[in-house]
């Protein structure tokens, strides 16, 4: 499964073309799938995860959000999709495709005129 992402603007999740599950949407959830998408390799440590979205909660109680973060994406992505291997938490190169991905590959290829086309995170047809 590939989700697509809009983050230029309003961010917007779309599954298969259709809406993405709402508990994906939530805050937390949806933060942790952005920020792992936008991370090198697509991967963080555990450690660093809930430092990040979790710094104001004890460790046990953050770790413990964290897991159910994972759970919901994991439920979302499929096993394929969100891996956990030991400390880290990585998303698989397939499992969603952002909108700033794909200016980038038109800026790359200077695509002006296609590049052109994305006014306030919305692509114009």
């Amino acid at each position: 499964m590939t989700l697509y992402c809009r983050t230029l603007g309003p961010i917007e999740i779309q599954d298969n073309g259709g809406k993405a599950p709402s508990e994906l949407l939530q805050r937390k959830n949806l933060a942790l799938l952005i920020y792992l998408a936008r991370s090198p390799k697509r991967t963080r440590s555990r450690e660093h995860l809930t430092g990040i979205l979790w710094g104001e909660k004890p460790e046990s109680k953050a770790r413990h959000s964290l897991r159910e973060a994972i759970r919901i994406l994991r439920r979302t992505l499929g096993d394929d999709g969100l891996v956990t291997e030991g400390d880290r938490v990585r998303l698989s190169a397939d499992a969603i495709r952002l909108d700033t991905e794909d200016f980038k590959q038109l800026e790359a290829s200077q695509n002006w005129s296609g590049a052109a086309r994305w006014s306030n995170g919305r692509k114009i047809s």
